[in-house]
């Protein structure tokens, strides 16, 4: 038996899958009705891939222990379209700073961005499309627990 998998949520968009045996290829063409941003994950930037950045699960229902983290995404645009990141502290949903990713390379593509030294507290990662908000993935960053001191 030959299988596959996709742990993830695909975005919203027409898709074809193919599968070639012996010179037959079979296909099936299908649509997901979910979001044009799927897999919005925040992680320690230690869990990440070697080499892609992207997180390999959503682990922001937990404190991270460190202020090194990434936050990923899979978006689904046209190839060609704008992309950015925004940076935010939770309580007060300000803009701490834009980085622009870039524009997407493909018409489904994985980005990321990592942040180092974040100060303990609550922080919200905002991926832009296109200028528009696409999506906001919040996190917080644990005190660091120092021996001796209470």
């Amino acid at each position: 038996m030959l299988g596959t998998r996709w742990r993830g949520q695909l975005p919203a968009g027409r898709y074809r899958c193919d599968l070639t045996v012996a010179g037959e290829t079979k296909s099936i063409h299908f649509r997901s009705g979910g979001s044009r941003v799927a897999n919005v994950s925040a992680c320690p930037s230690s869990s990440t891939k070697a080499g892609g950045g992207v997180c390999p699960t959503d682990e922001s229902a937990n404190a991270f222990e460190s202020g090194e983290v990434t936050c990923s995404a899979l978006i689904a645009e046209p190839k060609g379209t704008s992309v950015g990141f925004e940076l935010g502290q939770n309580k007060q949903g300000g803009r701490t700073g834009t980085k622009a990713i870039g524009r997407l390379s493909g018409p489904v593509v994985s980005v990321y961005q990592q942040l180092n030294g974040l100060d303990p507290g609550s922080w919200l990662c905002r991926f832009l499309v296109a200028g528009k908000t696409a999506v906001l993935k919040p996190f917080r960053v644990a005190p660091l627990d120092v021996p001796g001191k209470s």
